[in-house]
């Protein structure tokens, strides 16, 4: 469902991809009219029939956005319905804060932050002990480590590691997206969290392998 704002554009991102081994990304973005959403664009009617709801980070770093991700948030707990947050950007969590991302962001089911990101949220340099901490606060934490694959950790306890797939490395965009929508529907089938993880880990190599955020299903 599309809500059209008649005075600002679209959001735009410019992304820079190096030429390196990792072929490591940087976003350029103007969220244009993303960050005009506000609690009026949203209706809890848009979760019949709904199993999870998604949010990503970027929801939370401006106040309309915010209201609005915090009211879906809101209405999916009153149904009963689990939700899952990616934090999304460093650079935003940075200027957000830590703590008010996390209080934000409070009863969602399942955290899946980046390395950067994990240890941003908690404090900790050590990606276990930052999945750890952060699972004592959420049910459900994943840590992306990209190419070292992912942690999972479940009340203060890091339950395995879901190791990486080889792939030949091209493009770096959408392989955290990737991995979160393939983690999210193996979940949703009743896959174990670590079997979810490597779900998530094969289509982020997918990702990686072809140019741009959004490659074909395999």
């Amino acid at each position: 469902r599309l809500v059209v704002d008649a005075e600002a554009p679209t959001g735009t991102v410019i992304c820079l991809v190096d030429g390196g081994a990792g072929a490591e990304r940087t976003f350029l973005t103007d969220s244009g009219a993303a960050l005009r959403l506000s609690p009026a664009d949203w209706s809890p009617e848009l979760l019949d029939g709904v199993a999870l709801l998604h949010l990503s980070g970027y929801l939370f770093f401006a106040e309309p956005s915010r209201a609005a991700a915090r009211a879906a948030l809101a209405s999916a707990r009153a149904r009963g319905v689990p939700v899952s947050v990616d934090p999304a950007s460093t650079g935003f969590l940075a200027e957000t804060g830590a703590e008010r991302f996390l209080s934000a962001v409070d009863g969602a089911a399942t955290l899946l932050p980046s390395r950067d990101e994990a240890e941003l949220l908690s404090g900790l340099s050590d990606p276990a002990d930052a999945a750890s901490k952060l699972s004592h606060r959420f049910p459900s934490v994943v840590v992306k480590l990209g190419a070292e694959g992912a942690l999972v950790a479940r009340g203060g306890e890091v339950l395995g590691r879901a190791p990486a797939e080889p792939a030949r490395v091209r493009d770096s965009t959408g392989a955290g997206d990737a991995f979160t929508g393939a983690f999210l529907a193996a979940r949703l089938a009743g896959v174990g969290l670590r079997e979810a993880a490597v779900a998530g880990c094969g289509a982020g190599a997918h990702a990686v392998t072809r140019i741009g955020g959004r490659p074909p299903a395999p």
